[in-house]
């Protein structure tokens, strides 16, 4: 994570753009053929599952609030194993599963630990979950594309909702932190995309900047927002917006 200081330092330089891309849909991919979120939504509804991960586990509230209040065990730096059991115990508390009821008779808020049907459960939320970071791949010619603006000294910003281990393992597999110094990552702050705040945290401490650019593939979590707010910004991978090697040429006939 960055520090204070090296956000400072973020717009140092000649070129005085800030450009910023998404990472999952925009930069890499995964060759996964089902997900972790594809397995859970047999039990709860996907958009739950959405809202709950981000929430929870893409922001720091597993580091604010004791995570025995997630899943009975309060280790931080959780691995997939725990955030899974956390995420499991959190939906939980939200909505019974439509499957099936992994319930203890003599606590009704919590998962029985102890059921074969939990442990299942569990550990394929683990598997697919773990796969899914493992098999990542850059998107066709999007290390390209960040290359050739790192090599023309645009300054690029990551700006990733992530869980903790998987930007870390997304990096060990990408080695992203060679091309992007400044990284924005959710896990590490108390707001997650879409919420204002990450832009205006990037704006704050790169306030010498003449443009701020958004490159993303959801038009809600990644465009929208900073659009509003006046940034630049170019929907790529989407079949409204334009494909990822178009992005040096719009940036640099933008006015």
């Amino acid at each position: 994570m960055m520090t204070e200081s090296e956000w400072d330092n973020i717009t140092e330089g000649k070129m005085r753009r800030v450009i910023c891309f998404d990472l999952w849909g925009t930069l890499v991919m995964s060759l996964v053929q089902r997900t972790y979120e594809d397995y859970l939504a047999d039990y709860w509804p996907r958009e739950l599952i959405q809202k709950t991960v981000r929430d929870l586990l893409m922001t720091d509230a597993w580091i604010r609030s004791p995570l025995r209040q997630h899943d009975g065990q309060g280790i931080l730096r959780p691995d997939h194993l725990r955030t899974a059991a956390m995420l499991l115990t959190r939906l939980r508390s939200i909505q019974s599963p439509e499957k099936t009821v992994f319930l203890n008779d003599h606590n009704w808020n919590v998962f029985d630990r102890t059921t074969t049907e939990f442990a299942e459960l569990l550990l394929e939320t683990v598997r697919l979950w773990k796969r899914e970071n493992e098999l990542v791949k850059w998107i066709p010619m999007a290390r390209e594309v960040v290359e050739a603006l790192k090599a023309a000294d645009e300054k690029l910003v990551l700006v990733t909702n992530t869980t903790d281990f998987g930007i870390g393992e997304v990096d060990r597999v990408l080695r992203l932190r060679e091309i992007f110094p400044h990284t924005w990552a959710s896990c590490a702050y108390p707001f997650a995309k879409p919420d204002r705040r990450v832009w205006r945290f990037i704006m704050e401490h790169s306030p010498d900047a003449d443009q701020y650019w958004m490159i993303g593939n959801d038009p809600i979590t990644d465009i929208a927002v900073p659009a509003a707010m006046g940034w630049k910004t170019i929907l790529v991978n989407h079949p409204e917006g334009v494909p990822i090697s178009e992005v040096p040429r719009i940036i640099k006939e933008s006015k």
